[in-house]
């Protein structure tokens, strides 16, 4: 049946991400005959059904730009250089001799670049931004590394720039610049790192964007400075200079002295380190400058702590991996915690670097991120450039030509589980935590139901736990709850928990050493079996009580303790006619100083509110419908920092969680519900800061869903959508609690595995990264590696589609006109794709011209489909397989369906 022995077909659909009329007539149908067969595959095109096998991403489309040598972009920089309110980023594009403008925009995105030339045969390296001649606009300089000599480019206002006024500073190669006022007189100065004299030159600013050499100082025989930075770094209110030595691998301090000479100071960074960047911070918060570097020989940044008067301690280094090799860094306070971090280039591995610094000098990679295969990044800036009011990264890509913008960085955690077992058929349910034997560590109390004991886990100090320890609370009592606390203050933890079959709670009294008493009987009904337990002072004796909810009854009741251990016989209190409480939490809703209680029912759904009197009696119930949720659980916090307390339920009837806001005054509003997903049951809910950002966070164990819900709180009231760490298939989680099991500063949580017969700890730790990146080019070679002709725009002139692989794109060059194309937009295939042949097909039957194309890298062909006016929609996306490294493509009815078919050689 098939010409070829390894055909293969693939029913997939192309079609449009939104509806568009198709008023065309021209259609066109073209085969290629291949010279060699290789590994051949058929994708058959059936209009408007549902796709097997595909995947449709959606790219941004990029922006015009025109066709020239590769840009090679290097440093950047980051300010509002037109004062329109948006941060703007400048390039020095060393291959094009110009420096780029991308102008920020409204949309949280950039216009196309406008470049300005910096001089044939220039090679500009490095840029800096001030204001040359005190016009309150912000001025450009440029190092131009070939041509020996600073340039100034004078902002004259409407985002436009003069020529630029030239400074010749001999045969130097200027590598790095730093501006700042270094004589005193008002008028900016630019300090300059020379590679080819060794050498920084300083120029004193003539406030009309000239400059006159004020300093030439000599660094010594082969010490190739490549990076510079400037600040008071000895407080006496002149600027000092910071700068790294590659070819002799030091650190050298210019400390200004005041007559326009400097004192230098040395320090080794390592022999053959080759320090290639420099910049200063506070990474210990003592209000004195520090200095960090990247040394790209050695795979480290390099911290040298400042004393405050220009000296500095030896350096202090901290590894960016393995075969890494850092060349630019940054110091900004990323995560907004006040503490300095250190961003880095790791420019042979093409990967950013965010280093969190934990405020005393120390610090840890938090975020590794890719910068694009081959992109070999140069330089970094930062900035909030999508308006989200959180810090984004901006990277030059000199290989890729390219500037790729970071955004929406987030910090999301991540677990590593390990489950203990509580033995065969023991049925887990009630969890709770504490150090039971005083050696500051978290242990683990668990209520096994199903074999009536405690059972408890001795922490070994680092996270693990020892085997599980029974504690018998009686035959048949069926416990499901548990609470640790010392109720009889001789400040050791005992262990409360609920027995069934004797309507009361047992007491396991602590000895602080692990051991414990037998269990104590304390009845709490003549009928029913307590289901839930809470513990403090309700009388206000300073004594602790136990308060229980009963089952099937619409009462609670009241163990008053009598001190050492001891209570009185229960007293019960009604909470409401036909309102039976599962679950109480105690305190004061009302600010009046004196204690509340707040109780949900399971059976027809409500949470009730009894103001205390302070006489040991309650005011007539407030009900708040909760309708079809029936809640099982209740917690009370401070959810929008209003100094009230609000509530918190989880119900399982609708597998939601409901927030019930409080005013203060014993009154709340509304309820908002936040789904853990159908049929997940959720069990138990708790209030905790996970992610240590001072707002209290929600977690809930879900029965059916088998995961934990964690849903961060915003610090208003609402909270992020949930995120979920899984305890296993059929597990049945039913409580959890939390604690700092491995005492590294962030809470764990463990869980209680109804279905699995285990408890499964969970050790938290944080990553973050960047979930959003956008690519603007810089102006590269393009690489067009294939055409294809077609009339687009429907005007009866032939028109021209491109694939350029170096610049990842297609380009359509529409109205030709006396030698030239007039429209040349572009059309993006994503990041390092590299688009090897491209055809046009009409595949959907409009008669509009489409386009495919063949992505080699990606394994991917885009199909975009054509409008009638010339534009086209956002492509869909056939996958080829990620090995396939697709070559050529062609078209055609192979299947004699009426659809144009594809068929690509790998």
């Amino acid at each position: 049946m098939y010409l070829f022995d390894q055909l293969v077909y693939i029913s997939a659909v192309v079609r449009r991400s939104k509806y568009c009329p198709a008023t065309g007539v021209c259609e066109f149908v073209m085969f290629t005959c291949f010279s060699m067969v290789v590994s051949i595959t058929i994708v058959c095109s059936t209009s408007y059904k549902k796709p097997n096998k595909t995947c449709e991403l959606t790219f941004v489309r990029s922006a015009k730009y025109l066709l020239g040598y590769d840009s090679l972009p290097r440093q950047i920089s980051s300010v509002d250089i037109d004062k329109d309110g948006y941060l703007d980023i400048i390039v020095a594009n060393s291959g094009i001799d110009n420096i780029g403008i991308l102008f920020g925009n409204a949309f949280g995105t950039f216009d196309d670049q406008i470049t300005y030339p910096t001089g044939l045969q220039s090679y500009p390296v490095s840029v800096a931004i001030g204001n040359f001649n005190n016009d309150t606009l912000l001025d450009i300089v440029v190092a131009n590394y070939r041509t020996n000599s600073i340039g100034v480019f004078i902002n004259v206002g409407k985002k436009n720039f003069s020529s630029p006024i030239i400074t010749s500073l001999g045969s130097s190669h200027p590598m790095a610049l730093a501006v700042g006022y270094f004589n005193n007189d008002n008028y900016l100065d630019v300090a300059v790192v020379n590679y080819g004299t060794s050498t920084i030159v300083l120029l004193l600013g003539c406030n009309n964007g000239s400059f006159q050499i004020g300093l030439i100082y000599d660094l010594g025989y082969d010490s190739i400075p490549f990076s510079i930075s400037v600040a008071d770094l000895n407080n006496d209110t002149m600027l000092d200079v910071a700068v790294v030595n590659y070819g002799t691998s030091n650190l050298v301090i210019l400390l200004a002295n005041g007559n326009g000479s400097f004192i230098s100071q040395t320090y080794s960074t390592q022999k053959n380190s080759h320090p290639s960047s420099v910049a200063i911070g506070d990474f210990n918060n003592d209000n004195r400058f520090d200095i960090a570097v990247t040394n790209s020989g050695t795979s480290n940044v390099g911290i040298f702590l400042g004393y405050g008067n220009g000296s500095f301690t030896s350096m202090i280094s901290y590894s960016t991996g393995v075969n890494s090799q850092p060349d630019f860094i940054l110091i900004n306070d990323f995560d907004n915690d006040t503490k300095d971090d250190v961003i880095v280039i790791d420019s042979k591995n093409n990967n950013l670097l965010i280093m969190k610094g934990n405020g005393r000098g120390n610090f840890s990679i938090i975020t590794t991120h890719s910068t694009g295969h081959n992109s070999d990044p140069t330089s970094i800036v930062i900035g909030d450039y999508d308006h989200d009011n959180k810090l984004d990264i901006a990277i030059s890509n000199n290989a890729t030509n390219n500037i790729l913008i970071l955004t929406k960085y987030n910090v999301f955690p991540t677990a590593m589980a390990i489950s203990y077992s509580t033995n065969n058929g023991s049925k887990p349910l009630g969890v709770a935590v504490g150090d039971l034997n005083n050696d500051n560590f978290s242990d683990i109390i668990v209520t096994n139901n199903a074999s009536s004991t405690v059972g408890i886990f001795m922490n070994l100090g680092n996270g693990t736990f020892a085997n599980q320890i029974e504690l018998n609370v009686g035959d048949y009592s069926s416990p499901d709850f548990v609470i640790v606390i010392d109720i009889n203050n001789d400040k050791q933890l005992d262990i409360i928990v609920n027995d069934y079959r004797m309507y009361g709670v047992r007491i396991f009294f602590g000895y602080g050493n692990g051991s414990f008493t037998d269990a104590n009987l304390f009845i709490t009904s003549d009928r029913n079996a307590p289901v839930w337990i809470t513990v403090l002072d309700l009388n206000y004796d300073t004594i602790l009580d136990i308060i229980v909810a009963i089952r099937n009854s619409t009462n609670i009741g009241i163990l008053f303790g009598s001190g050492n251990g001891k209570f009185k016989d229960v007293i019960t209190q009604q909470i409401a006619a036909d309102f039976y409480p599962v679950s109480i939490v105690v305190n004061d809703f009302n600010n009046d100083h004196i204690l509340d209680i707040v109780a949900s029912d399971i059976r027809k759904g409500g949470i009730a509110i009894l103001m205390g009197y302070g006489n040991q009696s309650y005011g007539m119930p407030l009900i708040i419908p909760t309708y079809d949720d029936l809640p099982n659980s209740l917690v009370v916090g401070d959810l929008n920092n209003d100094h009230r307390l609000d509530i918190v339920y989880a119900s399982i009837s609708l597998s939601t969680v409901g927030i019930i806001l409080g005013n203060g005054n014993g009154t709340f509003s509304n309820i908002t519900i936040y789904s853990t997903g159908a049929g997940t049951w959720p069990q138990n809910v708790v209030l905790v800061d996970l992610n240590n950002d001072t707002q209290l966070d929600i977690a809930v164990a879900n029965d059916y869903g088998y995961t934990i819900s964690i849903f961060f709180g915003l610090g208003n009231g609402s909270f992020k959508q949930q995120i979920t760490f899984p305890t296993g298939y059929t597990s049945r989680p039913q409580f959890v609690a939390f604690a700092d099991f491995n005492n590294d500063l962030q809470l764990d949580f463990v869980a209680s595995n109804k279905a699995t017969h285990e408890i499964l700890v969970n050790l938290i730790y944080f990553k973050s990264d960047f979930t959003y990146q956008t690519s603007y080019f810089t102006g590269s070679s393009p690489h067009p590696l294939s055409v294809a002709i077609g009339d687009f725009n429907n005007d009866n002139r032939s028109d021209i589609v491109v694939a350029n692989s170096d610049n990842d794109n297609i380009q359509l060059l529409f109205e030709y006109d006396q030698g030239t194309f007039l429209n040349k937009p572009t059309y993006s295939t994503g990041l390092s794709s590299s688009p090897q042949f491209v055809m046009v097909a009409n595949f959907n039957k409009d008669k509009q011209v489409d386009i495919a194309v063949i992505n080699s890298q990606d394994g991917i062909i885009d199909v975009f489909l054509g409008y009638s006016n010339g534009t086209f929609d956002e492509p869909s996306i056939i996958s080829t397989g990620s090995e396939t490294l697709p070559k050529s493509i062609a078209s055609g009815d192979f299947n004699h369906d009426n659809w144009t078919d594809i068929v690509f050689i790998s």
